[in-house]
């Protein structure tokens, strides 16, 4: 999250700098008091991309003499960071004149998106319930992994490469590294892990190795790969800094991923033959083994729901060339259409300068490219997988449920993305942009009935998060009263701009609407069921799954060595 700028100085500068802090302070206080409609608290000093990309230019420098004094080296970083900020606003001011306009995205909201579109998943905090989600998560690969020899080559030689025995083995010694960043999350505190004298040092220092940026490593630096690969950075033998615990955090899963994918493509052969890693894991894991069973939980006890396997095994769609929905519900004239896309973001469009270039991309994930004239060809792409689907329901085409009055349906279009970076601000309300396009074409060509409510993107882990609050009978969370109270929210509050008459909104208004219109889902839902319903954003199902697996011997034995 964002730093306050007296403490980046309190960690940058020494007692021998006061006069310079001073001063320093007095300044920033005076450019405060220009703009009477800033706070204190809205002044950034340094940013999270900021550090990151000094930490890496620093890191890929020779080691030089001293000629400066600490006092002089000190106000010499301070200066270095701010041309950073400097580069980082220029790269965003190129983007800002580049792309002047985005159509059915509100001004406000569309420079919300370029701000965010390249630092978002940098910026976030990472919240206790998170941290625990993601080693729900883990636990959950694993034992996937376990349970199916098809993959007993890939956990073997991942297991090998860490030199542990088992994947508790190598959970107990990960979920260590965490302890540091799980302690800064109750207080300020140091990013050093200090490896414990004692018969296990050497084993443990050569764990830790694996994730050390080695001295004169060429760095990958778009989108940090390299440094979210390696976060730790070795001071000495049993003495280590967390470059950046957000990237500590990702080990858990998304990292872990990433490093059973380069393990499989660097063998020879592959590990799993022919079959590719990043397919089977979005396929027989993300949906088959999170995903569906979550939405069974919340809806199968509600009315008809069907993932889109039991349809495709039913063969209702043959005739149609299949195109199922990947999750189907509909209890009396409401319908959810679900679609999980498991993609990533190129990281070469993760810079401040190339927008169009990611607002590009996004289309091609998501709608179609700007090159392909709108048509009624609907296939492939979250939103047109949904609007065919949705067409196919209004023509009472689908056989597996026939039962209702197409006029009278209300849809719930939703995109289940499972990085939670596509929940960055605004970029629902681009991608709903394009699926209100479609509609209206659609419209046109004489696709009659129904209620079709605005798209909505939910990363999994916000699912998995809520998926015992929604299934409980007592009915405080069900998903299309939340999605309906996310639809008010999204709109301006009449109580508050109503009284007005015909008054322009003040800019302080403006501003406010265009951050309840880049709100994403699983932000509000974090308010609107957190603060308002008092309900933990961690299902019962993680928080015990969790707990037992601590409590396993399979996690407690102690292991002297690994086998041969």
């Amino acid at each position: 999250g964002v730093q306050p700028y007296r403490e980046v100085l309190s960690n940058i500068f020494g007692p021998h700098n006061r006069e310079f802090v001073r001063a320093l302070v007095a300044r920033i206080t005076e450019l405060e008091g220009q703009g009477p409609h800033l706070a204190p608290s809205t002044t950034i000093l340094v940013t999270e991309l900021t550090k990151l990309r000094f930490f890496e230019r620093v890191f890929q420098r020779p080691d030089e003499a001293q000629t400066k004094t600490e006092a002089e080296t000190e106000q010499s970083i301070l200066r270095a960071l701010l041309a950073l900020n400097t580069e980082a606003d220029d790269a965003e001011g190129a983007s800002m004149a580049e792309v002047k306009h985005l159509p059915g995205v509100p001004t406000l909201v569309r420079l919300m998106l370029i701000t965010h579109h390249a630092t978002y998943d940098l910026s976030q905090d990472e919240t206790h319930e998170v941290i625990m989600g993601q080693l729900a998560k883990f636990i959950q690969l694993f034992r996937f992994l376990e349970a199916d020899p098809e993959y007993t080559p890939l956990l073997t030689a991942f297991l090998r490469h860490f030199d542990c025995a088992n994947w508790e083995e190598y959970a107990r010694r990960i979920f260590a590294l965490l302890q540091p960043v799980l302690q800064m999350l109750k207080g300020p505190g140091w990013m050093i892990i200090e490896v414990k004298p004692g018969a296990e040092f050497a084993s443990d220092c050569t764990f830790l190795d694996h994730f050390i940026l080695a001295e004169g490593t060429s760095l990958i630096q778009e989108d940090f790969l390299s440094t979210r690969e390696f976060p730790l950075y070795k001071v000495q033998q049993g003495k280590y800094v967390i470059v950046y615990p957000r990237f500590v955090v990702e080990l858990l899963h998304k990292g872990l991923f990433f490093r059973l994918k380069k393990l499989n493509e660097s063998a020879k052969p592959r590990l799993l033959g022919k079959k590719d890693w990043g397919s089977l894991y979005k396929k027989s894991f993300s949906e088959e083994s999170l995903l569906v069973p979550a939405l069974n939980a919340m809806l199968k006890p509600r009315g008809l729901a069907l993932s889109g396997k039991e349809i495709e095994d039913s063969g209702a769609l043959k005739k149609l060339n299949n195109g199922e929905p990947d999750y189907y519900f509909r209890r009396g004239k409401r319908v959810i259409l679900l679609e999980s896309k498991d993609v990533n973001v190129n990281k070469d469009v993760k810079t401040g300068e190339k927008f169009s270039e990611f607002v590009e991309a996004m289309r091609k994930k998501f709608y179609r490219p700007s090159s392909e004239p709108i048509n009624d060809v609907l296939r492939e792409t979250a939103v047109l997988q949904l609007l065919n689907n949705i067409r196919r329901l209004l023509a009472k085409q689908l056989p597996f449920d026939t039962d209702y009055n197409p006029k009278n349906l209300i849809f719930y279009p939703l995109v289940v993305v499972h990085d939670r970076s596509f929940m960055m601000p605004g970029l629902n309300v681009l991608v709903n942009s394009w699926f209100q396009e479609q509609v209206a074409y659609l419209r046109q060509l004489g696709m009659f009935g129904g209620t079709i409510k605005p798209l909505v993107l939910v990363d999994i882990d916000t699912v998995l998060a809520y998926q015992d609050h929604m299934a409980n009978a007592d009915n405080r969370l069900v998903l299309w009263d939340a999605l309906e109270a996310y639809y008010d929210y999204l709109q301006a509050n009449p109580r508050q701009y109503k009284a007005r008459g015909s008054r322009p909104l003040s800019g302080q208004e403006q501003l406010n609407l265009a951050k309840r219109q880049a709100t994403s889902f699983p932000d509000f839902l974090a308010d609107y069921a957190g603060r308002r319903l008092k309900l933990p954003a961690l299902s019962e199902t993680q928080r015990q799954l969790i707990e037992d697996f601590l409590k396993s011997s399979a996690y407690n034995q102690k292991i002297k060595h690994v086998p041969d």
